[in-house]
């Protein structure tokens, strides 16, 4: 019955349903490969907007200042969307080094938050490949010419850098984190709770 199902309603019921059943609706996005990768992005971001609607009622309830409204953010976003980015990776891993390159191609997409998602993502595998290594860059390089106000997805990416052996982003990462007088680990963690803020602002 689930194989009548398209990709899009088995990526969101991926997200949706209990940890318990979610191996069907994986192997059938596994099995999908390239052509889930989008679906799972966009599914990701359908669900995301359940707690984002709950986020912002909370926020006018409560009154709370521009401050305390990004505070919320990160915390509530780190412990919903945390666990459903780690979800989601396991499908990108799972497919392969054609999702990888595939999220890179995502980095380009209309909608922001797509791009942070797919950012997101990349950011998880700790040795990226050489077509990751040499798109990523091109990336940077044509939404700074496309797009304004890119800093925090640019920043996600300086840290997929980070983990190769692109020594010019080692020294960016590392300057910026001596610049917030914290360490790369901290600068990092900050830059990653920020974007997952934005996937439910």
């Amino acid at each position: 019955m689930l194989e009548r199902l398209d990709l899009n309603e088995v990526a969101e019921a991926y997200f949706s349903v209990r940890t318990p059943d979610r191996p069907e609706y994986e192997r059938l996005l596994i099995r999908a490969g390239a052509e889930a990768i989008f679906p799972l992005l966009d599914a990701l971001l359908i669900v995301t907007s359940e707690y984002k609607n709950q986020i912002v009622t909370l926020i006018r309830r409560e009154r709370l200042s521009t401050k305390e409204a990004d505070a919320v953010r990160i915390f509530l976003a780190k412990a919903y969307m945390e666990p459903m980015i780690e979800a989601a990776y396991d499908v990108v891993r799972r497919i392969g080094p054609l999702a990888q390159v595939l999220l890179c191609g995502m980095l380009l997409h209309y909608e922001y938050k797509i791009r942070i998602a797919a950012a997101v993502l990349l950011t998880m595998n700790n040795s990226p490949d050489e077509k990751v290594q040499k798109l990523v860059p091109l990336s940077i390089a044509l939404l700074q010419q496309k797009y304004r106000n890119q800093g925090i997805l640019v920043r996600v990416l300086g840290i997929v850098l980070f983990h190769t052996e692109a020594s010019e982003w080692k020294k960016i990462v590392e300057d910026e984190a001596r610049s917030k007088d914290v360490t790369v680990d901290e600068w990092m963690k900050q830059i990653m709770n920020t974007a997952l803020a934005e996937l439910v602002r």
